[in-house]
Formats: C-alpha cells, structure tokens, sequence
C-alpha cells in the first residue's frame, strides 16, 4: 500500500502579501540611505585641500635624511628629531655592510 501526501494549496492572503511588500520598500529605502551617507562621508575625507598638502603636511611621508657618509666610508651620519629640546641632533651610525657600501663622493 502507497501513501501519498497531497500539499494543501496555497492560499494567499493580500494582507500578508501587502505588508510583505511594504516591508520590502522600507528596507530598501533604509539601505540606500544608508548606502548614500556613507558614500558622502568618505568623500568628504578624500578631499584634497591645498593647505593640507602644503601647510598642515597631511600627506607628507616620513623622510630619512638628510644623509652623509662620514670621511672613514665606514658610517654614515642623519638629523633625527629631539623632542625634548625640541630640534635636532646628529646622529652618526656605522654601516653594517662596509664591503658592500661605499661613499658616492671619495675622499
């Protein structure tokens, strides 16, 4: 003996199917404006200003330099920033590869 199971129909109900779909429009309208003031937002931090690249510095790079090679070719001398007397000393470093290195103006 074969059992067979019949789906009972569907029935839709238009006030379900309204208030599914109001539901889908709100959503929607949510997400695009979220969607919207984010994308104002970032471009509103992308904007380049003149006083920020020339003035403020806020796109410099941190250098390294100025940089000497000291009379012996063997270390190399930098400005590095001292905060507590607020300018700068000089720093002497030797070379770690002194065979593979050699100063671009000779002695």
């Amino acid at each position: 003996m074969e059992i067979i199971l019949i789906p009972k129909p569907i029935r839709s109900n238009p006030e379900k199917i309204k208030h599914e779909m109001i539901k889908k429009e709100i959503l929607s309208v949510l997400f695009i404006a979220v969607f919207v003031s984010f994308y104002g937002t970032a471009q509103e931090e992308t904007t380049l200003k003149l006083a920020n690249i020339y003035k403020n510095s806020t796109y410099q790079q941190k250098g390294f330099g100025p940089v000497r090679w000291m009379q012996d070719n063997k270390s190399y001398s930098t400005l590095e920033s001292n905060a507590q007397i607020g300018g700068k000393d000089i720093d002497m470093t030797p070379s770690r590869a002194n065979a593979a290195f050699s100063s671009p103006h000779p002695n």
